[in-house]
């Protein structure tokens, strides 16, 4: 493996497994509580995702009829993938406000909740298997042959900006929740349904990061803006 890989992979592995853990360090070190909060974000994705939705959906795609109905049809396949990504998201979020994390809520702890949700998905679908395709490369199996230092880097830039996402949906959630208005849960269903769905369907590189950091800077302004909103309410 050459060395731009070795960079690569590393550089991969910080975004998805240490920054994460260096911002929720610096949030520790501003609210002592906001590890409780990091800790029922990366229980609650490990939960809705790792437990129940992922599962559920492998056990669809061995079903003849959901082959034949559901997954040979490329658009029907992705609203579902949308829609259930952003139904099991939002509601584990929504559940772990409502009835888990209660007492004083600043906007530190919703970010704090946004980082360990976001850096669980971050670590399990990149961070992990780039540390284990590592391991095995100083085991004397080469595993990224055919995976060019590029892709590597993206899929950790890609994994950061979604964990900005994690962040904003969290908070307009906890606001949701906080402030009994309903409505903010389901715009943020349906901010994830569009962010999710256009990506699924449409494979233009271009076009998908194009889209996905518009999303992130209109979601990156939110977060500030909720700094106020959340002083007003709470």
């Amino acid at each position: 493996m050459d060395l731009i890989k070795h960079i690569s992979i590393i550089i991969t592995i910080i975004l998805t497994a240490i920054l994460p853990i260096i911002f929720l360090m610096f949030l520790f070190k501003k609210e002592k509580k906001t590890i409780i909060w990091a800790i029922i974000g990366i229980l609650t994705f490990f939960i809705v995702q790792i437990s129940i939705r992922i599962p559920i959906l492998n056990y669809l795609t061995l079903r003849p009829w959901f082959i034949v109905n559901i997954s040979s049809k490329t658009y029907i396949y992705a609203i579902i993938l949308a829609l259930s990504a952003a139904l099991f998201e939002e509601g584990g979020r929504f559940l772990s406000f409502k009835f888990i994390l209660r007492g004083n809520i600043t906007w530190f702890k919703g970010i704090a909740f946004g980082i360990g949700h976001g850096a669980m998905e971050a670590f399990y679908f990149v961070g992990l298997p780039y540390i284990k395709i590592y391991y095995e490369f100083f085991n004397g199996n080469n595993l990224l042959s055919n995976i060019s230092a590029e892709n590597i880097i993206l899929a950790g830039t890609e994994r950061t900006l979604a964990i900005i996402i994690h962040i904003a949906l969290s908070l307009i959630v906890l606001y949701s929740v906080k402030k009994k208005e309903y409505k903010y849960l389901l715009y943020a269903f349906i901010i994830h349904t569009l962010i999710n769905l256009p990506i699924i369907i449409i494979k233009n590189k271009i076009f998908i990061w194009s889209y996905l950091i518009i999303w992130t800077l209109m979601l990156l302004n939110i977060i500030f803006k909720y700094k106020k909103k959340m002083k007003e309410v709470f």
